[in-house]
């Protein structure tokens, strides 16, 4: 007889968000083979937006700016307003905002426009967080997270 598997049971839904703290900051949550980090948003966030990292407390996230070359935490799959909580995904399948079209299977990085990403062309301070599942479309391209 092997030992019992210890199951997580989490307060909210992936698509829930709230202006208090219903999990704790920063739990990774795995669930239909992708991950999310529980999130605060430091600024609005729009779905699909690219996220990173504010720096003001320990997992307060902005979309990411158009002065590019961020390093992206991961994309919100569902808006989440300023100075809520919700997840972002980390690891996985999903979508993200592109600054313009790209082709299926190229690294994707920061974009220039805010809450982007854009293809990888090698010379960007940050590196690929992300590869294209999909021909890109702004609004919100098929790609895999890699911001674990």
């Amino acid at each position: 007889m092997g030992a019992p598997e210890m199951v997580k049971v989490f307060n909210t839904a992936l698509t829930e968000t709230s202006s208090t703290q219903k999990e704790e900051a920063g739990i990774v949550r795995w669930e239909g083979g992708a991950a999310y980090r529980y999130v605060l948003a430091g600024a609005a966030i729009a779905q699909y937006d690219a996220v990173m990292y504010s720096g003001t407390t320990g997992y307060t996230v902005i979309p990411t700016t158009s002065t590019g070359n961020e390093v992206i935490l991961g994309a919100a799959q569902v808006a989440i307003g300023n100075a809520y909580w919700g997840w972002i995904l980390i690891y996985g399948k999903g979508l993200v905002k592109s600054d313009a079209t790209h082709t299926a299977g190229v690294a994707l990085t920061d974009g220039v426009g805010v809450g982007t990403v854009k293809a990888y062309a090698g010379t960007e301070t940050s590196g690929p967080c992300a590869l294209a599942l999909a021909t890109g479309v702004t609004a919100g391209s098929t790609v895999f997270m890699l911001c674990m």
